[in-house]
């Protein structure tokens, strides 16, 4: 008989059989199955809260009375664009299909114009811009930043409105890049997918 080893005082004594290997956890593999569920499931729910929001924005432009940066009728809609864009962002990443992510972009696309179709509306006064800006000529002006096509016979004349374009550029250059590395990511994944297919 062989004297018994000594052991650390915290290790466990050996009992002679295999310790049991704790059993996987199933929540973290059926946690993207229940989003993926809950996503599929409040798809038109999610769709009645996309025209909303567009409803309130465009709504207010068209509606209440020119107003000045700390009023409710620029900071609502601001807020809005913002929760949207961050909505929008997290959609189109997480369980969305195509048809769907192309509009939640378009839906980024329009809450982009329509928020600062109200700035400029807001600020369209002569002191801002080369004339005194129509509902009309702000959505104009908007658009045309958006496109970089530019309006020729408006522009931004004081440092105020020259912030704000420039501010929508930046905004835009950036939601473009993101849609862009998006479609390229999805072009690749579909080759990964298809290269996969061919090798099984």
């Amino acid at each position: 008989m062989q004297p018994e080893q000594p052991t650390e005082p915290n290790e466990p004594k050996p009992t002679g059989e295999e310790p049991e290997e704790p059993m996987p956890s199933t929540k973290a593999r059926q946690d993207p199955g229940i989003h993926r569920e809950l996503w599929a499931g409040t798809r038109l729910s999610r769709a009645v809260a996309v025209i909303l929001a567009q409803g309130a924005l465009w709504f207010n432009l068209f509606v209440f009375s020119q107003s000045t940066f700390t009023g409710l009728y620029v900071i609502v809609p601001s807020a809005i664009t913002v929760i949207g864009i961050t909505y929008v962002l997290i959609s189109v990443t997480r369980f969305s299909s195509m048809p769907e992510k192309a509009l939640m972009l378009l839906f980024g696309f329009a809450l982009l114009v329509g928020n600062f179709s109200i700035l400029y509306w807001s600020y369209g006064t002569t002191g801002n811009f080369t004339e005194h800006l129509t509902r009309l000529d702000a959505v104009y002006f908007a658009i045309g930043t958006l496109t970089t096509a530019g309006t020729g016979n408006i522009s931004a004349v004081s440092q105020l409105a020259r912030g704000l374009q420039a501010l929508q550029m930046a905004l835009d250059i950036g939601f473009l890049v993101f849609v862009v590395a998006l479609a390229v990511a999805e072009i690749f994944s579909r080759m990964q997918r298809r290269r996969d297919r061919q090798e099984n």
